[in-house]
C-alpha cells in the first residue's frame, strides 16, 4: 500500500518577519487500524410489497424507480488477516491475498477501457493461470467505478454478490461455443472478480 502526505510550504526566510523563523512540520503519518475494526455495511431488504426484486443499471423506464428493494445498514466485525494472508485459499475460503505482483498499469489505465484490456487483462489471465492452474482464462468485462460527478458507473455502496451459480453456468454458455461450454460445464470452473 502506497501512502501519499502533503506538507504545507514553509514561508521563506527571506519573506518571513525577521522575529520568526520559518517552521516546517511535517504531516503525521496515516494511522491505518490494526485488528479487527467494526463498520456498517449496508445489506440487501426485500420488497416490502413482496414482489420480486429489481435493479436497473442504466436508466430505468419512464415511471419506474431505479430498484424496488432498500437497504438495511448492518453492524459488522471486519477482521483484519495482515499477517495471516497465507491462511487463506481461493478453493477453502473463496478468496485468496496474493501479494508482490507486478503490472504496468497505473492510475490512468482504470479510467481507460482500452488501456484495461490492453494492460490490465494479460497481467490478469497470467496471474490467474499461475494461481488457480486454471487451464484457460477467459476475461469477460470489467466496469469502471468512479466516486465523481458525470461518471458512468459509481461505487457500489452495498454487500452484494455479482454472480450466482446459475449466472456462472450462463456466463460460460454466452462466451464459449456451444460444444466448447457443455464441456466446460463438466468440470470445475468458477467467476473471479
Amino acid at each position: 500500500m502506497t501512502t501519499h502526505t502533503e506538507t504545507q510550504p514553509t514561508v521563506p526566510s527571506t519573506l518571513a518577519p525577521h522575529h520568526q523563523s520559518p517552521k516546517h512540520y511535517p504531516s503525521p503519518e496515516p494511522k491505518i487500524p490494526r485488528g479487527p475494526v467494526t463498520a456498517t455495511l449496508n445489506f440487501y431488504n426485500p420488497p416490502a410489497d413482496a414482489s420480486k426484486p429489481f435493479n436497473y443499471v442504466e436508466s430505468p423506464p419512464p415511471g419506474q424507480p431505479q430498484r424496488n428493494y432498500s437497504d438495511i445498514a448492518q453492524s459488522v466485525t471486519i477482521n483484519d488477516i495482515r499477517s495471516h494472508e497465507k491462511d487463506f485459499h481461493l478453493n477453502t475460503h473463496a478468496f485468496a491475498a496474493v501479494q508482490d505482483v507486478d503490472s504496468k498499469a497505473d492510475r490512468g489505465t482504470f479510467e481507460d477501457d482500452e488501456a484495461i484490456k490492453r494492460i490490465y487483462y494479460p497481467e490478469v489471465e497470467e496471474l490467474l493461470l499461475k494461481e488457480t492452474g486454471a487451464e484457460k482464462v477467459l476475461l469477460f468485462d470489467h466496469t469502471i467505478r468512479l466516486a465523481k460527478p458525470g461518471a458512468n458507473r459509481a461505487p457500489v455502496n452495498r454487500v452484494h454478490i455479482d454472480q450466482t451459480a446459475a449466472s456462472a453456468a450462463q456466463r460460460v454458455r454466452f462466451h464459449l461455443p456451444e460444444a466448447e461450454a457443455e464441456e466446460a460445464l463438466k468440470e470445475r470452473y468458477r467467476i473471479i472478480n
